[in-house]
């Protein structure tokens, strides 16, 4: 089955799952659904979800209504999430900081990832890359340290969650650099960041750049270059990829 075949059948059969008896009953569903997503407007999760909305729209007969939760170290969509009424009319959309790693980040979490979700499953995966607006000239992770160590602290990254956060500091600490975290509260603002200079580095899935016409952005590692998939369609991204 095609990825996209496979993602639209995960999604409805989410909401089937959802759905009480009740509202079968009723042809559901029989008003819009939400979708809660932990991404800000712009992200990959956001951008993905509202490309199957039309079509979604059309085999259940309602709109989705997106309702981004960025934030709180992921902690507000879950939470949201949790609370949300389980009428079968919300959809979460989450992501593997929310169910996985925060229950190891934080001593206490407003949701229990075992207890108040219910997966159904994977809608798509992100290749995570270490990207770097092409205007520094840099075209490895080599080039990159050689330009952070002769430019002290000048240096800014974007990094979407804290375990990005933790792979790039883990950078700075081994190679000896002190690049500087900026924080973001959502994709858009991020890939602006990116795109315009202002915050030239970033460990991010390469899709969520592509949407962007002309974008100026060197790929110069893939998290997981052995197993990444590398017929990511781009604009006029310049690709090195380096084990």
């Amino acid at each position: 089955m095609h990825a996209r075949q496979r993602t639209l059948a995960g999604l409805l059969a989410l909401s089937a799952m959802l759905a009480p008896a009740g509202a079968l009953a009723q042809d559901y569903p029989s008003r819009p659904i939400r979708v809660l997503t932990s991404v800000g407007p712009g992200g990959t999760g956001d951008l993905f979800i509202r490309s199957l909305g039309e079509e979604l729209h059309r085999r259940l007969g309602q709109p989705l209504i997106v309702e981004p939760r960025p934030g709180g170290g992921f902690l507000i969509a879950g939470r949201a999430c949790a609370e949300a009424s389980p009428d079968g009319y919300t959809i979460c959309m989450l992501t593997g900081e929310t169910l996985s790693y925060n229950r190891f980040l934080y001593k206490q979490l407003p949701y229990d990832p075992d207890r108040d979700f219910a997966p159904i499953t994977n809608l798509f995966f992100n290749t995570q890359a270490l990207v770097v607006n092409a205007d520094l000239k840099v075209r490895s992770v080599d080039d990159l340290v050689a330009l952070a160590k002769a430019k002290p602290k000048s240096l800014s990254y974007v990094a979407p969650s804290l375990p990005h956060q933790l792979f790039l500091e883990s950078l700075n600490r081994e190679r000896g650099i002190d690049l500087v975290r900026v924080p973001f509260r959502g994709g858009a603002e991020a890939t602006a960041g990116i795109l315009s200079g202002a915050t030239p580095i970033a460990l991010a899935a390469p899709a969520s750049l592509t949407f962007t016409e002309n974008a100026q952005i060197t790929l110069a590692v893939t998290v997981n270059a052995a197993s990444a998939t590398t017929d990511v369609t781009v604009n006029s991204f310049e690709a090195l990829w380096v084990s």
